[in-house]
């Protein structure tokens, strides 16, 4: 079970220059106050640049590239960092692609839809710390760019067939069949992935779309790869090891809890402390103590965060989102859920 960061910052107490208390809902005001001051003279030069790009990201972030926009943002979650970033990104490989389909360039062709598949597989890591430190881009909005870079990756590569269509009729190619084929076979996968994540058929029928998702994602990645799309592979390693991380370690500091008792390690929580009980008006209740009892280590969170459980009587490999209806300082953690289906 994991927990995601909050939203919004909750209200901190620090002081100001002349020592009097203020209130802030930004975490990083006057983090070089004198109080600071001396934290700061105790940290290595790694820790003071790690501290100093924390500040700068956080500040980018409220001041710029998650500042909502009139009507994009409720209406296509499009936020201003994506009018400054991500489109114009999008808009110079779609531009980019568009010139050498145009001169017929099969071969150059194929690098954007392969860069675009590349973000796609990076992306879709549930739990990729190092992308959430980096940028601060949390799990569900890289889901978002997941989505839209393979809506790209879809066009694009449509777009590098099309180039070879072209070549082709004027002669001036000769690709091998395997070459066609796998090409042929990456894309159709491609538009049935695209087909069933549409909202509709997802949410209705969800399992099946996960497990026809798996299925179609490991034919586009070998495709793609017996077709040259090398680089692609790369945007697997972090979905990789996040993986071998939930199958191994994770499970097994979660039943044993962590290997040093003394330290507090958050999201440590034991299956026989665990209890489901049903409630009037099809809502489940789970809960469990917030204080593991035979270990002490402790499930720390915040107030508005959620946390992804995962049933193993049911499967090993499903982790789904809930949030949690307890408060941080309560004993119990409760989750209410209510079947929606």
């Amino acid at each position: 079970m994991t927990t995601s960061q909050p939203t919004t910052a909750s209200p901190r107490l620090q002081e100001n220059h002349a020592g009097d208390t203020v209130t802030s809902s930004d975490p990083y005001v006057n983090v070089v106050s004198p109080r600071h001051h001396d934290e700061l003279e105790g940290l290595s030069r790694t820790q003071k640049w790690t501290r100093s790009w924390m500040v700068t990201r956080w500040r980018l972030s409220r001041t710029i590239y998650s500042v909502p926009l009139p009507m994009l943002t409720a209406r296509f979650d499009v936020k201003q960092g994506d009018l400054i970033l991500t489109l114009p990104l999008l808009l110079i490989l779609l531009a980019a692609s568009a010139v050498l389909t145009n001169e017929h360039d099969v071969k150059m062709s194929g690098i954007p839809p392969t860069f675009t598949m590349f973000l796609v597989f990076g992306l879709v890591v549930r739990n990729n710390s190092l992308l959430l430190t980096l940028t601060g881009i949390p799990f569900e909005r890289a889901l978002f760019y997941h989505k839209l870079f393979a809506y790209a990756t879809i066009i694009l590569t449509a777009l590098h067939a099309f180039s070879y269509r072209l070549s082709d009729d004027d002669g001036e190619e000769e690709y091998k069949d395997s070459k066609v084929i796998t090409g042929a076979i990456a894309f159709v996968a491609m538009i049935f992935m695209y087909l069933l994540s549409l909202n509709k058929i997802r949410r209705r029928f969800f399992e099946f779309f996960l497990r026809v998702h798996w299925v179609l994602f490991i034919v586009v990645i070998v495709a793609a790869v017996a077709h040259g799309a090398f680089f692609a592979l790369f945007g697997i390693l972090p979905w990789f090891i996040d993986m071998l991380y939930r199958l191994t370690f994770r499970a097994r500091t979660y039943n044993r809890g962590s290997s040093k008792t003394d330290k507090i390690s958050a999201g440590i929580v034991a299956r026989e402390q665990v209890s489901v009980h049903a409630l009037p008006g099809d809502i489940t209740l789970i809960q469990f103590p917030r204080v593991r009892k035979d270990t002490g280590d402790a499930f720390e969170y915040e107030a508005g965060q959620y946390a992804f459980i995962c049933i193993p009587t049911i499967s090993y490999l499903e982790w789904h989102p809930f949030t949690i209806s307890s408060s941080p300082n309560e004993a119990m953690v409760t989750f209410h859920t209510k079947k929606t289906g």
